[in-house]
């Protein structure tokens, strides 16, 4: 079959199935970068402030759980009790800020599987 057609055919064929196929590849890489352009602007504008608030959420919590090992050793004082003691009023502050960012963030459904847990 090959054997029939002229030389210009076959390599203006040729050419044009090779053209073809460069087509597929730069429409498909064109649209994976769309959509990794629009989860990167998600990103940029919902996520990371939530990530940061999240993160002193965390911070706080892990004081207060330091505060509340440290009333556990034996050989404090009442008077050095009492100190920590008043640390733990960050408690208060972590829950009051939890509280906040759940209503901030409830609206992105995204970030509810992190508030919420």
């Amino acid at each position: 079959m090959l054997k029939n057609m002229s030389f210009q055919w076959r390599l203006m064929s040729s050419f044009s199935f090779m053209g073809f196929l460069v087509l597929i590849v730069a429409l498909t890489g064109w649209n994976g970068n769309s959509r990794l352009s629009n989860h990167i602007n998600t990103l940029a504008t919902n996520n990371l402030l939530s990530l940061d608030s999240l993160w002193k959420i965390k911070e706080g919590q892990t004081q207060i759980e330091s505060a509340q090992r440290i009333l556990f050793n034996s050989e404090l004082t009442l008077k050095q009790r009492q100190d920590i003691l008043a640390l733990l009023t960050l408690r208060t502050t972590y829950s009051v800020q939890t509280r906040c960012l759940k209503r901030l963030y409830s609206p992105i459904p995204s970030l509810q599987f992190l508030l919420y847990e």
